[in-house]
């Protein structure tokens, strides 16, 4: 009788751990975020600052990826796909290498505010978003 009902648990404890992941593999977040200040370290640009203190990103949150897409009138359209390499209290950190930078995306994950930095040898451009 108790392999009987272990087994009744067992199988509880999958059917559970199948919806659940099955759940969260389907279920992707989507927000609009508008920049609240920009900082460019290395080669101050006024011109550049201000133009893209004007950007607006489409981001989208899925189980492994961070798409971020730009969506604003004075840039062309931009999609970038980062790799999610942590999520803990504080928020989903994720990364992308290009042959010339290296770019990271982080957001709470309450998903209303975030940080987008595009870093190479010579200067760091950072995002500070308003979701």
């Amino acid at each position: 009788m108790n392999v009987l009902k272990y087994l009744l648990v067992m199988l509880s404890v999958f059917t559970a751990s199948i919806f659940l992941s099955d759940q969260t593999a389907n279920s992707n977040e989507q927000v609009i975020c508008k920049v609240v200040k920009v900082t460019r370290l290395g080669m101050p640009d006024q011109e550049w600052i201000v133009q893209n203190s004007r950007r607006t990103f489409l981001v989208t949150v899925t189980e492994k990826k961070i798409f971020v897409e730009t969506i604003s009138r004075d840039f062309e359209d931009d999609q970038q796909i980062f790799s999610i390499v942590n999520r803990n209290i504080f928020g989903i950190y994720s990364l992308r290498r290009t042959n010339i930078d290296i770019r990271s995306f982080v957001i709470s994950n309450d998903l209303d505010e975030g940080t987008f930095v595009i870093q190479n040898q010579s200067v760091a451009n950072v995002w500070d978003l308003k979701c």
